[in-house]
């Protein structure tokens, strides 16, 4: 079994993957189709952080329109060009006038495509990260410690352990590379360990 992170993520790109293999387009932050490069799919800056539409389909970009009350945007659907900037400009003024809860609110039901960005912190404490099982809890020294859980651990035993500690495992792992107690202690001296 050979599963790289970095290849897990190179899947993410198919879009723009796609888009350089058959057209030689180059990436461009804001102008193709999912890097903000149409209205209806974008990050957009609320009064306290940052919300996203990401409607590629034209139902989802109606029901947004109309939820924001904004129905002449509906015909700016993978807009481009002048109809964009003008777009953007409306968009942007919208999404400014009230918090991520209240867009969320009027937007984070069904078909609207709708979510706010969240920080880090905000993200592990979710309730998708919750439902999803993708935070647990361990015993570190008769305390519990949250960490992240992998897709991997689903196939063992389910039993999750604390993390290593920087370091911990250093003795045994040279030891089993074959190095004795002095070349290691010699290690340490010299600050290589």
């Amino acid at each position: 079994l050979d599963i790289g992170m970095f290849d897990g993520s190179a899947a993410a790109l198919i879009n723009h993957a796609a888009s350089w293999f058959v057209g030689k387009e180059r990436f461009e932050r804001g102008r193709m189709p999912l890097s903000g490069g149409v209205p209806n799919y974008g990050i957009w800056k609320a009064k306290d952080g940052w919300v996203t539409l990401a409607c590629t389909e034209e139902k989802f970009w109606r029901r947004a329109c109309e939820l924001i009350d904004e129905p002449e945007l509906i015909g700016a659907f993978n807009a481009t060009g002048a109809a964009l900037e003008t777009a953007r400009r409306q968009l942007e003024d919208r999404f400014g006038q009230r918090t991520r809860a209240e867009w969320e609110a009027l937007l984070g039901g069904p078909e609207t495509c709708f979510a706010p960005v969240l920080s880090m912190e905000e993200a592990l404490d979710s309730e998708h990260f919750l439902a999803r099982g993708l935070v647990t809890e361990v015993d570190v020294d008769g305390h519990a410690e949250r960490q992240l859980t992998t897709p991997v651990d689903r196939l063992g035993s389910g039993v999750h352990v604390r993390a290593p500690r920087i370091g911990e495992h250093t003795n045994e792992i040279l030891a089993e590379l074959g190095r004795t107690s002095q070349e290691i202690s010699d290690l340490r001296t010299a600050g290589a360990v």
